[in-house]
């Protein structure tokens, strides 16, 4: 996409998803002509287990390479996690959420939606 030059709109939106995260799970996906700010991500582990818990992007520009933002993070009991670093997406991009083992987890993440279509 190039950069963009009209018009377009600028909106906060937010994605919250719930469940097993033992394979990665996609959480979100860029649309063509759109750029997402993403603000914050709130994990949350529902469940009596204590995971690790990653967080990463396929980079669309660069044949869906994967971008791991952390690794195998520990995630306790019914605790919760805060990411508060902000960081851009494209179009294609996709950001994904991945727990060390079976889980139960709820995610939630705020970001600005620019788009130019």
């Amino acid at each position: 996409m190039g950069i963009p030059t009209g018009a377009g709109t600028e909106v906060l939106k937010r994605v919250t998803t719930t469940g097993d995260y033992d394979t990665a799970q996609t959480a979100l996906t860029v649309p063509s002509n759109h750029i997402y700010t993403v603000l914050s991500i709130i994990v949350n582990e529902q469940g009596s287990n204590s995971e690790l818990l990653t967080l990463y992007m396929t980079d669309a520009d660069n044949s869906n390479r994967s971008i791991y933002l952390i690794q195998n993070s520990p995630l306790g009991s019914l605790e919760t996690f805060v990411w508060n670093d902000k960081f851009v997406l494209n179009a294609g991009d996709t950001f994904k959420v991945k727990t060390g083992s079976a889980s139960n987890i709820d995610v939630l993440i705020s970001y600005i939606d620019q788009d130019w279509t």
